[in-house]
């Protein structure tokens, strides 16, 4: 028998009780989506991309979704390991206030190991969502430049399909998704702010940029050189110092 996810067996004991498939019962038709991630920074030995699942969605009041599922493989010759911890893939996300947050690698739990089955559920008892909003981060390490895939996993005994929305009103339907999503990758370093792949006074200049004019950064995770989850004044003196005086070098952003 497949193991499965422990937010597939909360299906299974009853936490939600679907009534039955059916389309979405409140205006156009929701959707979820990939938005790529283009960047991988080398970390402690490894280098890391993170992708955004994201939804969409109109419905309103009991027509809201409560509960979203979906299934996703990931494949490329250069990915080597994925990331399951909640408290990353939920960081900043719409979902971040729902009650249950689960992410589970199906078949062997390892990261390493392929394939890179993951599947991300959420559960809310007091209220759902509508509108549009990151949904999960999913991070992966990769070993090379190349391309990374992501799309839906039909396959398998997932209790209510591998990708589903469910209201307020026990209702369940299928989001649009118009995957494979198909993203190419470049490594750079921590610290390329302006990803030219070097890290100079060209990245400090890009930072200040950056903060006083109050935009967000092409790539946060390379403007984010000090690791505390923003981009401010300390990031511009911590590239400084490493610029100028050889000082501490650029981490990972933490929002991986």
């Amino acid at each position: 028998m497949r193991k499965i996810g422990a937010f597939t067996f909360l299906l299974l004991i009853g936490i939600t009780l679907p009534a039955f498939s059916q389309g979405d019962p409140e205006g156009a038709l929701d959707s979820a989506y990939i938005v790529c991630g283009k960047n991988a920074y080398f970390g402690s030995g490894t280098s890391q991309v993170r992708f955004q699942l994201r939804y969409w969605s109109d419905n309103t009041g009991s027509n809201r979704a409560v509960e979203l599922f979906a299934a996703l493989k990931i494949s490329g010759a250069n990915v080597v390991s994925v990331d399951t911890v909640v408290a990353k893939a939920y960081r900043g996300s719409g979902l971040e206030h729902f009650d249950i947050l689960d992410v589970y690698k199906e078949g062997n739990q390892d990261p390493v190991v392929l394939p890179y089955i993951l599947t991300y559920g959420a559960i809310s008892f007091h209220g759902g969502i509508t509108g549009e909003s990151l949904w999960a981060n999913i991070t992966a390490v990769v070993k090379d430049t190349g391309t990374v895939c992501l799309d839906v996993f039909s396959e398998g005994a997932f209790i209510d399909g591998p990708f589903y929305f469910l209201t307020e009103l026990a209702l369940m339907y299928l989001p649009h998704w118009s995957g494979p999503y198909c993203c190419k990758v470049e490594l750079h370093p921590p610290g390329d702010v302006n990803l030219d792949k070097n890290v100079n006074i060209v990245d400090v200049v890009a930072q200040v940029g950056y903060v006083f004019r109050q935009r967000e950064p092409e790539s946060v995770q390379a403007a984010d050189v000090n690791v505390d989850c923003k981009v401010t004044l300390a990031d511009i003196f911590y590239l400084a110092n490493y610029v100028f005086k050889a000082g501490e070098k650029p981490k990972v952003g933490c929002i991986l």
